[in-house]
């Protein structure tokens, strides 16, 4: 639509590609890439803001072995493999990446080397050996199909867990106080890796509290109803929110910005409220 356009241009350079992102007000970011081989494999080294801040990436390269029939070591294939290291902020602050590395299932009888993180830290400047909000990485076992990993943040006063799944999605999160349990999510995903199901328990000492929040989706990932606490997990009317959205197909051709249109909602068993959006001819 008019006003709306993005435009992207791609200009070589010494090492890679300068890609420059234009919005409709004229500020432009820009991220420039460098060549890692002469294959044409690249990664993004640096970002540039329109308020001229500059983000910097910095790799490494490791190695580690591919092999398809569970070869001896001597007849794998080596890889190599390109790690980010650190990210450097324009207020002299640093983010630092630790890997770890592992082996993996590999087509029907073969291994890989994988690396993951470890460790993942921040450093106020350039050459400090004070690590700040450091989050160790904690994997279950050997990284077979299927695998999950926790991780786990300890500031010295509360700890938070979280465990993902194979989709990197969090399953599940703990909360501590001490070594005390204070707060359990479990989460369920529906096909299209969004959340369906959301179950959270809060404890103190004399009781729990369970809280179900359940979620519907359309096939864009539009978020299209949603059942509150209240529902106790089902699906009550009286607990449901609907959101419409500018999507129209017809004869097969999507039309649409995904913009909400409208939001339903029972203010109370007798009271029903719908707020629209009231959108022009070119969705602005």
């Amino acid at each position: 639509a008019s006003g709306k356009s993005i435009s992207v241009t791609y200009t070589e350079t010494d090492n890679g590609i300068a890609v420059t992102i234009t919005t409709p007000d004229g500020a432009e970011t820009v991220l420039y890439t460098e060549n890692i081989d002469t294959n044409g494999n690249s990664v993004l080294k640096r970002i540039v803001y329109p308020d001229g801040e500059v983000i910097e990436f910095e790799y490494k390269v490791e190695s580690g072995i591919v092999n398809f029939l569970n070869q001896k070591a001597d007849e794998d294939m080596l890889a190599q493999y390109v790690l980010l290291k650190k990210v450097g902020y324009a207020t002299g602050m640093e983010l630092h990446y630790e890997y770890a590395s592992d082996l993996a299932d590999f087509c029907n009888d073969g291994q890989k080397t994988l690396y993951r993180v470890a460790d993942r830290y921040m450093l106020y400047s350039e050459g400090s050996e004070e690590k700040v909000g450091s989050v160790c990485y904690e994997y279950s076992d050997s990284y077979t199909s299927g695998s999950s990993y926790s991780t786990t943040f300890d500031d010295g006063i509360s700890k938070n867990e979280y465990t993902f799944n194979e989709s990197h999605l969090c399953t599940l999160s703990n909360v501590y106080e001490g070594d005390v349990l204070k707060q359990k999510t479990v989460t369920d995903y529906a096909e299209n890796e969004l959340p369906k199901k959301s179950v959270t328990t809060v404890y103190d000492d004399k009781k729990s509290m369970v809280t179900t929040e359940l979620y519907e989706y359309d096939n864009y990932g539009n978020l299209v109803k949603h059942y509150s606490p209240k529902a106790e997990g089902s699906k009550k009317a009286e607990y449901l929110t609907k959101y419409d959205y500018d999507i129209k197909i017809t004869s097969n051709v999507y039309e649409g910005y995904n913009l909400p249109e409208a939001v339903t909602y029972k203010q109370d068993a007798d009271t029903t409220v719908k707020v629209e959006n009231i959108l022009s001819a070119d969705k602005k």
